[in-house]
C-alpha cells in the first residue's frame, strides 16, 4: 500500500449510501488517500474557511481534490464550486463534481464555473471501483497537484 502525503480528499456527499461505498472502494485501493466527508454545501464552504467547528487550529488539513455531488442539501454542490473557484486562496484546488446528474446544463454549468472535471457516479460495484482506481492514478499517480498552503515563492 502507498500512502500518498498531500492532503486528504475531501468528499462533499449528503447520501450515507454513496458515500459510504466509495469510502470503502477507496479503502481497496492500493494507494491509501485520507478521506474527509462534509455533507452538505455550507459543512464543506466551513471545512474549507476554517470556520465554525473546523475553526480550531490544526483541524482542518486542507485538501489535495475535492470530490463534490451536485445535488446537497442548504448550499448545492454548484454554489460550493462557485465559492471555490472565486477564492484567491481556493481556487487552484482540483474539484471533481461526481454527481449522478447527466443534464447538459449543468455540465456546462461546472466547466464554466471552474470544476477540473465532471464525472457521471458509476451504477454497481465494480463500476465505482473502476472509477475510483482510475480517479487516484490519475490525480495521485500522474498528475502534480497544487498545494493550498503559500509558501515564500508565492
Amino acid at each position: 500500500m502507498i500512502l500518498i502525503d498531500q492532503g486528504p480528499i475531501l468528499i462533499v456527499e449528503d447520501s450515507d449510501e454513496d458515500f459510504a461505498a466509495t469510502l470503502w472502494v477507496f479503502k481497496k485501493s492500493p494507494v491509501l488517500v485520507p478521506i474527509v466527508r462534509c455533507k452538505d454545501g455550507e459543512q464543506a464552504i466551513d471545512y474549507l474557511e476554517k470556520r465554525g467547528q473546523y475553526a480550531a487550529p490544526n483541524v482542518t488539513e486542507p485538501p489535495a481534490i475535492v470530490l463534490l455531488d451536485l445535488n446537497l442539501p442548504r448550499t448545492n454542490g454548484h454554489q460550493v464550486l462557485k465559492h471555490i473557484k472565486s477564492s484567491e486562496r481556493l481556487q487552484r484546488l482540483p474539484v471533481i463534481v461526481l454527481t449522478s446528474s447527466t443534464r447538459p446544463e449543468d455540465v456546462q454549468a461546472c466547466y464554466r464555473n471552474g470544476s477540473n472535471s465532471y464525472v457521471v457516479k458509476p451504477i454497481g460495484i465494480a463500476k465505482l471501483r473502476e472509477m475510483v482506481e482510475k480517479l487516484v492514478d490519475y490525480w495521485f499517480r500522474l498528475s502534480l497537484l497544487p498545494s493550498l498552503v503559500e509558501s515564500d515563492e508565492d
